[in-house]
């Protein structure tokens, strides 16, 4: 009988074919429903507010933003920054094409890391799933 209920689609939720197909997937496959879930939550947690919070632009973000300008305008510019003391920036090739594509501001320097931050979410779930096994 346990099983009749994690198959079947309740009543209610039948009634619309796309919660029906979302209720039939979370119950088929409920590690990644959990995985999905998570990620979600992640990317919300990400996202919400991201232009604004924290307030203004910090000297960092001032120079990936100009890091990445600089990698638009001349292409390869090394593994260092000049303008950060010499750490790398390799991430700053992953930012430019934001910046070209919304120009420089805020939210086109924390969106990129955001992005990665959401995509590390399942990567780190599985990583750890696979060290530790599901319990």
């Amino acid at each position: 009988m346990a099983t009749r209920i994690t198959t079947t689609v309740p009543r209610a939720i039948g009634r619309l074919p796309l919660l029906a197909a979302v209720w039939r997937g979370v119950s088929a496959h409920p590690e990644i429903a959990l995985v999905l879930g998570l990620t979600v939550l992640g990317a919300f947690l990400r996202l919400w507010q991201l232009g604004e919070l924290p307030y203004g632009f910090h000297n960092d973000e001032g120079n990936v933003t100009l890091d990445a300008q600089r990698i638009l305008s001349e292409g390869w510019i090394g593994p260092f920054s000049k303008l950060a003391s010499g750490y790398p920036i390799a991430v700053n090739y992953f930012v430019a094409p934001f910046i070209k594509v919304m120009g420089p501001g805020t939210l086109s320097v924390r969106l990129p890391m955001a992005v990665l931050g959401i995509v590390a979410i399942p990567l780190a779930y599985y990583t750890f799933r696979l060290a530790a096994g599901w319990r």
